[in-house]
């Protein structure tokens, strides 16, 4: 699992749940610093949704850590497969530095975590 994965879920799962940033500002700010197109973009955010929503649902499923754990790799694997489809290999790692930096910023907010 990538860090890229880590972050992009963890970005859009806290953006739904509250407390991150919304789908929309999350659109804004990866064309705004990654300058990358609003087709590319729109494209992104729809995979990151659709699985971020399937690894919220885990927290609901009876499942035990290391099943969840199996289940959630799965999922970031599938998602990882199609985010390959539309990013080069430059764009997936300019998203990765992106998202470790939020992920920086989001762990200073948070007391270092």
């Amino acid at each position: 699992m990538s860090v890229f994965t880590l972050l992009l879920l963890n970005g859009f799962v806290n953006a739904q749940g509250g407390g991150g940033m919304n789908p929309e500002m999350m659109k804004q700010r990866l064309k705004e610093e990654l300058k990358f197109s609003d087709a590319k973009i729109d494209s992104i955010t729809a995979i990151q949704m659709e699985f971020s929503t399937k690894n919220r649902q885990l927290r609901n499923d009876n499942l035990n850590d290391d099943q969840r754990k199996e289940k959630m790799e799965t999922y970031n694997a599938q998602r990882n497969l199609r985010l390959k489809a539309v990013l080069s290999e430059d764009e997936m790692k300019k998203v990765d530095a992106y998202f470790e930096n939020m992920r920086k910023m989001r762990q200073q907010r948070q007391g270092g975590k």
